[in-house]
């Protein structure tokens, strides 16, 4: 037996359908909803409403996958924001960091306090320009440029 699932890719493309407000789709010919078994025999096709369909079914899927991309290109704005309050939390003498961030800054900012005894302006902005690059990453994932994923 099919799903209902099933009988209503037949149904909404269907010259007889109908719809009911407490039932949702059925056919105008017995005011039910679809019981076939394979096929119905009284299915006559509406090409419109049938084209209609099959415009958007791709606009659907291309609208799921932007989504997808957007949600993780996200990650990439979440690395920056993060190795920035990182930084910016060290330079202003805090005790605390996130535990994520960019790994490549934070030993970037221990090399620098060992080789000059501090993290100063010029140590910020050389940490910042390294997480930079994933804010500039995210800039562009969010335009589907490939090369920004890969």
């Amino acid at each position: 037996m099919k799903t209902r699932e099933e009988h209503l890719e037949y149904c909404k493309i269907c010259l007889n359908r109908k719809l009911d407000y407490q039932k949702g789709l059925i056919c105008s010919l017995t005011d039910e909803i679809a019981d076939f078994e394979e096929t119905c025999m009284n299915f006559k096709e509406d090409p419109i409403k049938k084209k209609e369909i099959e415009n958007v079914a791709p606009l659907i899927q291309e609208t799921e996958l932007t989504r997808q991309v957007n949600t993780g290109s996200s990650w990439f704005l979440w690395i920056f924001g993060l190795s920035t309050i990182n930084t910016l939390i060290l330079f202003f003498g805090g005790q605390v960091s996130f535990i994520f961030g960019l790994g490549l800054t934070q030993l970037f900012e221990g090399l620098y306090i060992g080789f000059f005894g501090q993290l100063d302006v010029l140590g910020v902005l050389f940490s910042l320009l390294i997480s930079g690059i994933f804010l500039i990453i995210w800039h562009f994932s969010k335009k589907l440029s490939k090369t920004a994923f890969l």
